[in-house]
């Protein structure tokens, strides 16, 4: 099963984010599946998904994390996202404690948070939100996710802070 672990956006900002992407001429990824991508497993044996759960369940407790999604932008012109402001040090720290309990070495890149919302060629959906500033949220937990036709959350993982 191929998984990863994510943040989704509440209604609220998907549907504001939505508004504002309305009348953009690009495919846009389906708004139910607009995320922030904490890590990426790839494909997971069934028989280890236990396991998951559990080194999951050790990710440290935490306050829950004030976000804004905010601007756009691409990388190398063929992924175009909305970015995130706010409380982005709190955003990394999980990142690295997802990885951590996961036992996953750290990423050759530097984390980026970021929502994908095309994968259209050009950038004219990020040049949509150059000066976008959507409304705050507070993300309270993060999801393992089912990557197959479509994203089936598994568990949700709430902070207990």
């Amino acid at each position: 099963m191929r998984l990863f672990v994510a943040l989704f956006l509440p209604s609220d900002v998907r549907d504001d984010l939505g508004r504002r992407l309305a009348h953009v001429p690009a495919a846009l990824v389906p708004a139910d599946r607009w995320h922030v991508t904490m890590t990426f497993l790839g494909e997971v044996p069934d028989d280890r998904l236990a396991g998951v759960e559990s080194a999951l369940d050790t990710v440290p407790s935490r306050d829950p994390i004030g976000l804004r999604v905010a601007g756009g932008g691409d990388f190398r012109r063929t992924v175009q996202w909305a970015g995130l402001h706010g409380d982005l040090d709190g955003l990394r720290a999980l990142h690295g404690d997802v990885r951590a309990a996961l036992g996953l070495a750290g990423d050759k890149r530097p984390f980026t948070p970021h929502v994908t919302i095309s994968y259209a060629r050009g950038a004219v959906a990020a040049e949509a939100l150059r000066d976008y500033a959507g409304p705050r949220w507070r993300a309270d937990g993060f999801t393992l996710v089912l990557s197959r036709s479509g994203y089936r959350p598994l568990r949700t993982f709430p902070f207990a802070g």
